[in-house]
């Protein structure tokens, strides 16, 4: 059998540890004060990702903590994969409002996982 190197059923991707909380049970030590990755490294990353991905988890820290870089990174997404991959955003919810939900969803997000 051989192994498509070139196709991924599933993407995990924590690209901040940026939050707007600091929770006790927080495993990956995100806060106010997390940890960040530069725009030109996400670029890089999104860049030298398989050819086809069936699914893409977004999450943090709290992704929408930094909606720049998150909006910069679907905006990629949606460009280097034209909506063939599922695009999933894992958020603490806090910072989700109806105006987000809709630029979220225009920017190619399909699924909402709200973990807090």
């Amino acid at each position: 059998m051989k192994t498509d190197f070139n196709h991924c059923e599933s993407i995990y991707w924590v690209f901040t540890q940026l939050c707007n909380d600091k929770c006790d049970h927080c495993y990956n030590n995100s806060g106010p004060y997390g940890a960040r990755i530069s725009e030109e490294d996400c670029m890089a990353i999104i860049d030298n990702l398989p050819d086809k991905i069936d699914r893409i988890i977004l999450s943090g820290g709290e992704p929408l903590a930094d909606k720049k870089l998150l909006y910069s990174i679907l905006d990629r997404l949606k460009e280097r994969y034209k909506g063939e991959s599922q695009i999933m955003l894992q958020t603490n919810g806090d910072l989700l409002n109806e105006q987000i939900l809709d630029k979220l969803i225009e920017k190619g997000v399909s699924r909402f996982d709200i973990a807090s």
